[in-house]
This record gives C-alpha cells, sequence and structure tokens, in this order.
C-alpha cells in the first residue's frame, strides 16, 4: 500500500495571487464565450474548448505517460470530473444567456452553499452566526432574482444554481485531490470527462466553425486552461479559508468587461444583492478562520 504524500508548504501569499489570476482568466473567458456562443451551439463550444485544453496539456507537460496518468483517488477524481461536466455547461449557458455580474454573484454563493452541504452531508454543526450569514446570503440571492416580480426567471438561471451548487461540492473534492494528485491530471480527467459526455450532442449538432469561431475556441481554450490552473494552484499553495475571499476580485474584472464591451449595466437590485452575498460569504470565511486559530491555540496549549 502506498503512503499519502505529506501536503505541501503553505503560502497564502501566492494562493491569493494565483486566486487573483483565475478570477482574471475567467472573467477574460465570458468575451470569448460569448463571441464563440453567437454562431456554434454550447455543446460545441464546451466540446472543442475542452479538446483544446486537452491539446495545450499535454503539449506543454514535459513528463506525460499513461504511468503519470494514475491516480491514488480514482473516485474522487471520476466525481471531480462529473462535477466539472456540469459546472462548465451551466457557466457557459449562463454567460450567453445572462449580464455577467448577475451569473459572477450567482457563482459567489458557492461558501453558501458549502455550509448547508457540510451540515447535510458531513455531520458539521452549524453555529447560528453562519446559519444567520448563510440566510443573508441567499436573501442577497432572492434580491438578484426577484421571484414574483413582472419579469420571469430565465431558465439559464436554474442551470446556473446547480451548476453553483456543483461547484460548492468540486472546492472540497480538488483539495482532497492536490494531497496525492498532479493539477495537469486532474485538468486532464475532468477535460476528457467534458469531451466524452459534450460530443455526441455536439457532432450531432454540428456546425462548421469559420476562421473567427477557431480564433475565439483557441482563446477561449487558453483561458479555461489558465483559470483551472491556477485556481488548483491558489487551493494547493494557500488555505481555502484564506484565497477564497479573493475571487471576489472577480466581479470587479466582469463589470468592467460588460459595460465597455456588451454595453451592459447591472441595475440597482443585482448590486445590492451582490453586495449581500459577498459580505455574508466573507463573514463566514472570516469566522471560519478565527475558529481553526482557535482550535490550533487550544492544542498547542494542551501539549
Amino acid at each position: 500500500m502506498s503512503e499519502v504524500p505529506a501536503p505541501r508548504p503553505q503560502n497564502n501569499l501566492h494562493g491569493i495571487l494565483f486566486m487573483i489570476a483565475g478570477g482574471l482568466c475567467m472573467s477574460v473567458n465570458s468575451i470569448f464565450i460569448r463571441n464563440a456562443g453567437h454562431s456554434l451551439g454550447v455543446f460545441e463550444v464546451v466540446f472543442l474548448r475542452s479538446v483544446v485544453i486537452v491539446t495545450f496539456a499535454l503539449l506543454f507537460s514535459r513528463s506525460f505517460t499513461l504511468e503519470s496518468l494514475k491516480t491514488q483517488q480514482p473516485k474522487l477524481i471520476a466525481a471531480r470530473s462529473m462535477l466539472m461536466c456540469l459546472i462548465v455547461l451551466a457557466n457557459f449557458t449562463a454567460i450567453m444567456y445572462l449580464p455577467l455580474v448577475t451569473v459572477t454573484s450567482i457563482q459567489f454563493t458557492r461558501p453558501l452553499y458549502l455550509v448547508v452541504l457540510a451540515a447535510l452531508f458531513l455531520g458539521e454543526s452549524v453555529k447560528l452566526p453562519r446559519t444567520i450569514a448563510t440566510l443573508i446570503g441567499f436573501a442577497g440571492v432572492l434580491i438578484i432574482l426577484r421571484p414574483g416580480s413582472d419579469s420571469d426567471i430565465h431558465w439559464a438561471m436554474t442551470l446556473l444554481l446547480a451548476g453553483t451548487m456543483a461547484s460548492s461540492m468540486n472546492a472540497i473534492v480538488t483539495k482532497k485531490l492536490t494531497v496525492t494528485d498532479k493539477i495537469s491530471n486532474m485538468m486532464i480527467y475532468s477535460n476528457f470527462a467534458v469531451i466524452a459526455m459534450c460530443a455526441p450532442i455536439a457532432i450531432y449538432y454540428w456546425i462548421m466553425p469559420g476562421w473567427m469561431d477557431l480564433l475565439w475556441l483557441l482563446g477561449l481554450g487558453a483561458m479555461s486552461g489558465g483559470t483551472q490552473y491556477f485556481v488548483i494552484r491558489a487551493y494547493d499553495r494557500g488555505e481555502a479559508t484564506v484565497v477564497a475571499p479573493f475571487d471576489y476580485m472577480r466581479i470587479i474584472f466582469v463589470a468592467l468587461i460588460g459595460y465597455f464591451i456588451f454595453d451592459e449595466l447591472p441595475d440597482i437590485f443585482t448590486w445590492i444583492g451582490a453586495f449581500i452575498i459577498i459580505v455574508s460569504t466573507l463573514f463566514i470565511a472570516w469566522r471560519e478562520a478565527q475558529l481553526k486559530k482557535k482550535i490550533g491555540s487550544e492544542n498547542s496549549q494542551k501539549q
């Protein structure tokens, strides 16, 4: 039985920088997704994007062999790959049909789902402050969605909410996998899963890409690969509770892109809801960090 290697030393500054870089790549990616999606179907865009990522990963891998694809945690690799399929399809569809700031604000609810999932499936006790913060965060979602208003909730929003919940599960799985598996392996496995899932539908509804479409797809693959790499590196190098809040810088990036590239100006309800979501999730991250510090201090005193 092979031994599980010890976790690599943490460097929160490096983790923060990787998270900011990942957020920038993800924000720029919206430009490529929308432009590619103008003429191609979402399954074809996602399929070709994953083909580009796998190609780049294999070309730039210095030591790739079939032997190197072995994993000590095959079930977690499979789970992460399936989650990534849902996340990518949900996010790409939402970006094509919904305002960018709205999409990003809903994506920021991932820590709220983490609190709920930890209570339901991990048996973690959720204290009153975190419960209140979680409820306030979901109130921010309701302000953005405004159910019962004159405008109906777009069908892509339902898919986005499911993808966001899957993303919260994926954060837990990814953190566990970074202990034993290479980043490149996680990227290759997840993108092979996306290719296998999307290929039948993409081929059935195939539209031959033009030269401009190919350029958008190349940029999409490069930015998507960069996003995956930087986010995985962020959680690998830094503490999750420290680096995760810096993902909120992404709302600045997407607001600028939405305004200057797509002429989008979010309404006041979207900004209020986004603010509430960010504050509540930051409070949860801060409280979790404080509790960990307290437990660490108590353990050191016992020793």
